[in-house]
This record gives structure tokens, C-alpha cells and sequence, in this order.
């Protein structure tokens, strides 16, 4: 599962969509959080999201026919306020 998060580190004013995280269960009741989270990080460096990341929606599949692959898209901001600057992001990783 990934998710939207934040750490309620309120020091430079995000107060909310901090970053997206990644968890894992066999059974959907316990969750182990992994540990290289957060996958995505508002401030890690990436201006056009450098103050809210969040909202993932992830797919697993052989899109077209090709090699097994994760995709993602997610909302990204660099405004002072929800819905100024904001933007898609898009990412994918290989199994």
C-alpha cells in the first residue's frame, strides 16, 4: 500500500501532504511500514513539489504486453496553500 502522510513537523509551515509512504501486510489488519519511507518527501530536493506530495494511486502491471512494472501518479505543490501551483507526478519502477 502507499499512502499520504505527514510527520506534523510544522517548522517551515507544511502542516499537512509532507510525503508519500509505503507499507506492506498479508493479512490487511497488520501493517509493517517499510523502512526506507518516505518514498516521495516534499522537501527532498524536487522544486515543483517542494511544499506538499501526496495522493498517490499506484498500479502493478504488463502494460501493452511489456515487463512487469509499478506506476504511479501523485499531486505535488510548491504553493503556500492547497490548490496554488500544484501538479501531477508521475513515476515508475521494474519489479
Amino acid at each position: 500500500m502507499y499512502y499520504s502522510g505527514s510527520n506534523l513537523n510544522f517548522t517551515d509551515g507544511v502542516v499537512y501532504a509532507h510525503g508519500i509512504g509505503h507499507a506492506t501486510s498479508r493479512d490487511g489488519v497488520t501493517w509493517s511500514l517499510d523502512a526506507s519511507n518516505p518514498t516521495f518527501y516534499y522537501n527532498n530536493g524536487v522544486a515543483w513539489r517542494n511544499s506538499r506530495t501526496y495522493t498517490p494511486f499506484v498500479l502493478l502491471g504488463t502494460f501493452g504486453g511489456g515487463p512487469l512494472v509499478w506506476k504511479m501518479w501523485f499531486s505535488g505543490g510548491s504553493g503556500t496553500s492547497a490548490g496554488v501551483n500544484m501538479g501531477i507526478g508521475y513515476a515508475t519502477m521494474a519489479t
